[in-house]
């Protein structure tokens, strides 16, 4: 029998296919691409650790502590902008016969327990404004909050040239607290209840 299988046990054995070796540079970047890989999982994913970790020496941590309160020009300044610059426009000159300006008006710089009232409540009808009448109504913000309405109050008193003591938180909450109204103001009961109050460099 082994004489009879000996010349096919002498024949080489056919290769199989797929049990070739590859070529060495597929080794070289699959082992590269490896290396890569366990090096960005180590350097970026963290570590099992109860200390604080971060990515970069020197980066920025991230506190729960709130934030600083802003001053109130700075809250005045946002308020203007989403709710009063659509009528007394970017430069407080306001509309010819419907929105009173508010540069070197009496009515911003002059008593501030005044402003303070026709921004929390309103004021409808003609108002006088430097000699000439106006007759656009503003509406009631009541809704905003003490620092809201003594933010704006200093802003449009400090801001295009006029320049009036800064309006304290403490006064809107006092404001509030001794009148309340169900209806805007009119020029007749605002001057009836309020004196002028001139402030420096104002004009009447």
């Amino acid at each position: 029998m082994d004489e009879i299988h000996a010349a096919a046990f002498r024949e080489a054995k056919l290769p199989e296919e797929g049990a070739e070796p590859g070529p060495i540079w597929l080794y070289v970047v699959i082992f590269s691409t490896l290396c890569f890989g366990f090096f960005y999982i180590g350097r970026y994913l963290g570590e099992i650790s109860d200390r604080p970790h971060v990515l970069e020496e020197g980066a920025m941590i991230v506190s729960n502590e709130p934030e600083p309160p802003q001053p109130l020009f700075k809250v005045g300044e946002k308020v203007y902008r989403q709710r009063c610059v659509s009528c007394h426009q970017e430069n407080g000159q306001g509309v010819e016969g419907a929105y009173p300006p508010l540069v070197q008006s009496n009515w911003v710089t002059g008593n501030p327990d005044r402003l303070v009232s026709i921004l929390l409540y309103g004021i409808n009808g003609n108002l006088t404004v430097n000699g000439k009448v106006y007759n656009g109504n503003m509406p009631a913000w009541e809704t905003l909050t003490d620092e809201q309405i003594a933010g704006v109050a200093t802003y449009i008193r400090n801001s295009w040239g006029n320049s009036a003591d800064t309006v304290q938180t403490a006064t809107v909450a006092d404001g509030r607290k001794q009148i309340t109204r169900a209806a805007p103001w009119t020029e007749q009961e605002l001057n009836d209840v309020f004196k002028p109050q001139l402030a420096s460099g104002a004009k009447k």
